[in-house]
């Protein structure tokens, strides 16, 4: 499958009640990609809210950085660079993932109340 014309899609890595992601390679570049696309079309908001903050943490290490994102044939996507080792990979629970989670939000929320 060939996505927005730059993209060769390998295989699906993984899905969620909200999105797939799809392992890519880019056509020019030959970099590995990762692909991350609403499973549906308008469904959520939930694409576009970590957009905003994978750009507010964009300068943090680990953190990939967002290559493109926007809307394609309705749906919205993000591309950044594959990642083998992910927190997805490493089985952690739901309920260590939601702490993490938690963590990450308070944190942000104090970021964002700082630098207004």
């Amino acid at each position: 499958m060939i996505f927005k014309e730059e993209y060769v899609v390998h295989e699906k890595l993984c899905e969620t009640s909200f999105s797939v992601i799809y392992k890519s390679v880019h056509q020019s570049t030959k970099r590995l990609m990762a692909i991350k696309m609403e499973r549906h079309p308008n469904s959520s908001e939930y694409l576009l809210n970590e957009t905003k903050i994978r750009k507010l943490l964009s300068d943090v290490n680990g953190i990939p950085a967002i290559c493109d994102y926007g809307i394609y044939k309705s749906r919205r996507y993000i591309i950044y660079p594959f990642v083998e080792n992910t927190l997805y990979k490493k089985r952690l629970s739901k309920t260590m993932l939601y702490q993490c989670r938690v963590g990450c939000f308070q944190d942000l929320y104090l970021l964002v109340q700082e630098n207004p």
